[in-house]
Formats: C-alpha cells, sequence, structure tokens
C-alpha cells in the first residue's frame, strides 16, 4: 500500500532554501527499521515528521550517547549520565526523570527503567563502530529496545501528536514537532508554525549545512512522499 501523495505547503522562499540542502534518508541506514517501529503506535503522517525530526539528532541509533557530554566536557551540567542519549538526546536527569516515570506506568512499556538518580547514574557505555553506545539492558533510555524507546518517544511527544492528529501538511506537523524539543518558548507570538520553526533554527542554532528545520522538513517529505508504509 501506498502512501497518499505528500501534502507539503510552504512559502517559495522556504521551498527554495530546502532544495539547497543537500540532506537524504539514504544517509541513515537505520531510518527504515524507526519508521517500522513507529508506525506501530501513531499515524503516517506523524511518522514522517518524527522521522525528519529525529534521525538528524542521532544518526538513526537509538543506542548513542553524545561523547563529549557523558565525558564532562559539554554544557554544564552534561557530565555522566546526564548527557543526551537516544535518539533524540534527551538530557538532564531533571527531564529524563518525569519522563521515565511516564513511560514505567504505561501498560504498553516492557523495560522498566530506574526512577532515580542513585540507580541510573550508575553503568559504563561502550564504544561501538566509534561512536558511544549504552549496553542494550534496559537500564538507561539508551539501552531500552527500539519498540520500547519508540513509546518513550511518542510518550514525550504525545501533547504535539494529539493536536496534529487532523493535520495533513506535512509542514506543520514537522515544524510542531521541531518547535516542541528546540524550544517551545521561542517566538510565541509568531502564529505561523512553519515560519516559527524556521525562525528559531535560523537565529537559536545556526549551522554551515543549512537550516535545521529545514533539514528536518526535507527528510520528512522524502520519507512521506516516496515510501511505501513499513
Amino acid at each position: 500500500m501506498r502512501i497518499m501523495p505528500v501534502n507539503l505547503t510552504i512559502g517559495n522562499h522556504l521551498l527554495a532554501e530546502m532544495s539547497g540542502i543537500n540532506t537524504s534518508l539514504k544517509s541513515y541506514s537505520g531510518y527504515e527499521k524507526i519508521a517500522a517501529s513507529l508506525s506501530k503506535f501513531t499515524s503516517p503522517q506523524i511518522v514522517a515528521g518524527l522521522i525528519g525530526c529525529i534521525i538528524p539528532e542521532s544518526g538513526s541509533n537509538h543506542r548513542v550517547l553524545n561523547k563529549k557530554e557523558y565525558e564532562g566536557r559539554g554544557a554544564s551540567g552534561t557530565s555522566g549520565w546526564n548527557c543526551g542519549e537516544g535518539l533524540i538526546q534527551w538530557t538532564y536527569w531533571k527531564y529524563k526523570e518525569p519522563l521515565i516515570k511516564k513511560y514505567n506506568a504505561d501498560p504498553r512499556s516492557r523495560q522498566k527503567l530506574p526512577t532515580t538518580w542513585a540507580e541510573y547514574s550508575k553503568g559504563t557505555p561502550h564504544i561501538e563502530n566509534n561512536v558511544l553506545v549504552a549496553s542494550s539492558d534496559g537500564k538507561h533510555i539508551a539501552g531500552l529496545c527500539l519498540d520500547d524507546q519508540m513509546l518513550m518517544l511518542v510518550l514525550y511527544y504525545d501533547n504535539v501528536i494529539n493536536k496534529l492528529k487532523n493535520e495533513n501538511n506535512i509542514a506543520v506537523i514537522t515544524a510542531k514537532i521541531y518547535q516542541y524539543k528546540a524550544g517551545s518558548g521561542f517566538y510565541k507570538e509568531m502564529n505561523d508554525p512553519i515560519e516559527r520553526a524556521y525562525t528559531t533554527s535560523k537565529n537559536k542554532y545556526k549551522s554551515s549545512t543549512g537550516n535545521h528545520f529545514l533539514k528536518s522538513l526535507k527528510l520528512a517529505a522524502e520519507y512521506y512522499g516516496e515510501n511505501s508504509l513499513p
């Protein structure tokens, strides 16, 4: 079964800039498995938006840790298991703890995570294929099996997902998913979610490789427009 043609409605200026960004799903060899897992929890349109936003964060490796942060060379307070981990690089115990409790309480979760820092801070990640990864032991977010981490992902985005159930513009879907992680407090005065996400990326997450939001949107549109349902 083929996914319906993509509805990608954005301004011509953004479309022109997005077309100049050099990115493709082919660069992320693991995205098919992520999409297949996500499709168990939400609609194809939402899967597309999530795929676009999460794989640039982690390279489609759900076990990856931010090595620089883990070793204490990153932002203040991100050393050890406070570091970014998993598909969207969840960071800081104060943010991980409430999400973990929400995940543990969900009857669909199979691997229950530690809920205290004393327990969560235990264990040592290791290098695998030149990246720092968690052991697949279910003791950390990055150590969850793929399906359980996907459940955590949709629980993290549940408020956004619920508001997008009737939305069919991939640009709007991707923009709102992107904004939630990038900073829900940025540019609240802007009513257009697409322009808001673009402006957030342009001003808060400058990159020489192109606007991060437009990169996410290009990947989301590519997935939704060219791939069959997992």
